[in-house]
């Protein structure tokens, strides 16, 4: 749990770092979540009390502590590079097989939550789905040789300037509304 303190600590609104640590503690307090902070092992998880744009965190200098989860990403495109070998299935893994594969995951992801409320949805079943997700992702950036750290990070940053906090904050408005 350090490290999410480290990172809250880093927030320099005092009351939103205040806002922050109160709904960490809360959602650790639940269990429910499954919440794996050490190492930035990042899941998605609902800060009910916090608007979900303005907050930037540091994520460069978590990822660069010990063992990275872009070591981990890298693990797991072997892995596939593996698995895909032993099947002789390259060959059907152009770039465009895979943009279109992506886009049916994301869609059977979907599936999971349609006609039901998000805290409905199975959780079994979005990890499976969300797992596919991931896996054609990383085939693709494998594919392009893109480094998945740098692509996200990048994207972030052009994100954090297209959405400055002090406009978006609490606002659906796309990026030009505002």
């Amino acid at each position: 749990m350090s490290a999410i303190h480290d990172l809250i600590g880093q927030i320099q609104d005092a009351a939103l770092r205040e806002r922050i640590a109160a709904e960490v503690n809360r959602i650790v307090g639940e269990k429910k979540f499954g919440l794996v902070f050490e190492e930035l092992i990042p899941e998605i998880t609902p800060l009910s009390a916090i608007p979900p744009h303005g907050i930037l965190i540091n994520l460069e200098h978590t990822l660069n502590k010990g063992q990275s989860s872009m070591d981990s990403a890298q693990e797991i495109i072997e892995a596939l590079r593996r698995f895909n070998s032993e099947r002789d299935w390259e060959q059907f893994h152009d770039a465009k097989t895979l943009a279109l594969e992506l886009s049916i995951e994301a869609a059977e992801l979907n599936e999971a939550f349609l006609w039901k409320k998000a805290e409905h949805a199975s959780r079994e079943k979005v990890a499976e789905e969300l797992a596919d997700v991931f896996l054609y992702a990383f085939m693709l950036s494998d594919k392009y040789s893109l480094d998945i750290r740098d692509i996200c990070l990048s994207k972030i940053r052009r994100n954090a300037e297209k959405d400055p906090s002090a406009k978006a904050r609490g606002s659906l408005k796309k990026h030009s509304e505002l």
